[in-house]
């Protein structure tokens, strides 16, 4: 816990404070318009610079963006400092004249007029609608464009992203008011999506179990939202943080994505408007091994649910999928026919199988089978515990051995214990 002096008093701060937070821990205002306790370390606006002397050294540095370091001495209120913020201010009422929030904060300075020549934009540019689509939502539906003075936030492309959740995150976060992603999604929702397609921004983010929206995307008349906000007393995706459901967790030896979907029968599955992607998880994975050839249907089959569809084969053993969901086939990985072994290479990704186009209510029965986020690690660690315990009947062989599985598995069952642990872990959907 390192101890810095700041304005002559000492303070005590825990490792990977910043001078910000020390600050406010002893309750000195430093002024900040890009800075929120959820996101990352920005310093765009720098109405946070203070003056920091370490080993005789004195420089400006931006409070939010430096560690709260031993022994370092801070100066928040030099007339150096004071002059350099006031200049910041300039700059910002200058690019945003008519914008309350900086109109606002000017007057703090004491400026009613800006110095430069008004530029009469919305946007102050300070990242803050970007950072938490990045780091708090995961989404990247928004960012930067082009440079220097035409500089801009945008989707990519200037068009509506399918990435957006339309969870209003950035536009909660915004100083200005200025970016409204969230009311520009749900009008692309209401023309684009039949009815039976419109999730719910909550399920998207993770914070109820698959909802489809009964009212257009009309959130202020929606029941569901008014509890969150009446619930949370902040907004829901500062508490869902959907971008930890999307990096990778190791349960025992398996990884477990816990965005996606997963079914009974080890196969993993992945809503994309309307469309479900399937591959296979990393526990079947390990359990087959390499894969040497693949058996595939073709695009536009039909499938219906617990049909037999993929055949992976490995070392003269086989182990047969079954879908879990069904609908019409729209697409299927064609480089698995080149390469079969994609499939274990990289399940979750290059390796994925097919593409369904299931019915809507097909997808709304079949969701309340499957497991995700925090149920699905669960899972995975009761069917870890399964399979290292697990012996075909007469006892002859264990499936596992000193808490992790055998290598090459396939190769060393005979087909009769193959068919055991296949029937134990991949029959049911």
């Amino acid at each position: 816990m390192p101890s810095l002096t700041i304005d002559g008093t000492q303070a005590t701060v825990e490792s990977g404070s910043t001078v910000l937070d020390a600050a406010k821990k002893l309750g000195i205002e430093i002024p900040t318009l890009c800075h929120h306790e959820h996101l990352l370390p920005y310093g765009a606006c720098r109405l946070c610079t203070v003056e920091i002397t370490q080993r005789g050294a004195t420089r400006l540095q931006a409070a939010c963006a430096y560690p709260a370091e031993e022994g370092i001495s801070v100066r928040t209120n030099s007339s150096r400092i004071l002059k350099g913020r006031k200049l910041m201010m300039h700059f910002l009422l200058s690019r945003c004249p008519d914008v309350p929030a900086v109109r606002k904060k000017a007057a703090e300075f004491g400026i009613t007029r800006p110095r430069f020549a008004p530029k009469n934009e919305k946007c102050i540019l300070c990242g803050m609608c970007v950072r938490v689509c990045n780091e708090v939502l995961g989404a990247s539906a928004i960012g930067f464009a082009d440079r220097g003075i035409f500089r801009r936030v945008e989707p990519a492309f200037a068009q509506p992203s399918e990435a957006c959740l339309g969870c209003g995150a950035c536009t909660f976060v915004c100083p200005t008011g200025h970016i409204q992603m969230e009311s520009q999604t749900r009008d692309f929702w209401r023309d684009k999506l039949g009815a039976e397609q419109r999730q719910c921004r909550y399920a998207r983010m993770g914070l109820v179990a698959h909802k489809v929206c009964p009212r257009s995307f009309q959130c202020q008349k929606c029941e569901v939202d008014q509890a969150m906000e009446e619930t949370l007393k902040t907004h829901p995706a500062f508490v869902a943080r959907p971008v930890e459901r999307k990096l990778p967790v190791t349960i025992e030896e398996f990884t477990v994505m816990p965005q996606l979907y997963f079914a009974k029968n080890h196969l993993w599955l992945k809503r994309l408007d309307g469309k479900v992607k399937v591959g296979i998880d990393d526990f079947a994975r390990k359990v087959i091994s390499r894969v040497d050839d693949i058996v595939m249907p073709s695009a536009g089959d039909t499938l219906s649910r617990g049909e037999a569809v993929w055949e992976l084969r490995s070392g003269g053993r086989t182990l047969s999928l079954r879908t879990p969901l069904g609908g019409r086939l729209i697409d299927v990985n064609t480089d698995l026919l080149t390469d079969p072994s994609l499939a274990t290479k990289d399940p979750y990704y290059r390796g994925w199988l097919a593409l369904v186009w299931p019915r809507e209510e097909e997808w709304r029965e079949t969701a309340g089978r499957l497991q995700s986020g925090r149920a699905a690690e669960d899972w995975f660690a009761s069917e870890a515990e399964r399979l290292y315990h697990w012996s075909e009947p007469a006892g002859k062989a264990m499936a596992a051995d000193g808490g992790r599985l055998i290598p090459d598995l396939p190769g060393k069952l005979s087909e009769t214990q193959w068919k055991a642990l296949t029937g134990a872990f991949f029959a049911d959907v």
